[in-house]
C-alpha cells in the first residue's frame, strides 16, 4: 500500500493508512469501455462501503502523473507486476473514517451554481 501512495504526484498518499485498497483492473483487449466499466465499478464500491458504514476514497490512476512525471497508471502495473493491456482507472482505498461527516441536505444546495437548460 505504501508503494501505491507514491504512485502518484497528488492525492494518493492516504493509501498507505487505508485497511484496504482494492485496484480495480480492466484488461483493454477484452473491451474497449474498460475506462467506463472501470468507473462503474469504483461507483458501486463507493456506495456499498458507505451502505456498510465504511469508509472509501476513490484514488485516481489513468491519466495521471507522479513526482517526476512518470504515468501513474504504468506505476500500479509495475507494482502489481500487470501487463500493458491491463489498464487502472484508479484504486478504491477503504476503512474506518477517522471521523464521520454529516450529510448534506436538499438545502444546503446551491441553486444558483445550477441553469436551467431549455
Amino acid at each position: 500500500m505504501e508503494r501505491l501512495s507514491d504512485a502518484k504526484e497528488v492525492g494518493s498518499q492516504f493509501l498507505k493508512n487505508a485497511n484496504v485498497g482494492i485496484c480495480v483492473v480492466a484488461d483493454s483487449e477484452k473491451a474497449d469501455t474498460w475506462i467506463e466499466d472501470s468507473s462503474i465499478a469504483l461507483t458501486y464500491l463507493n456506495l456499498m462501503a458507505t451502505a456498510e458504514n465504511i469508509g472509501s476514497c476513490w484514488v485516481q490512476m489513468h491519466l495521471r502523473r507522479d513526482s517526476e512525471g512518470n504515468d501513474a497508471e504504468k506505476n500500479v502495473r509495475e507494482i502489481l507486476n500487470l501487463d500493458e493491456n491491463y489498464r487502472i482507472v484508479g484504486i478504491m482505498a477503504l476503512g474506518v473514517p477517522a471521523i464521520k461527516r454529516k450529510g448534506k441536505t436538499i438545502e444546503d444546495l446551491d441553486f444558483d451554481k445550477v441553469k436551467k437548460i431549455d
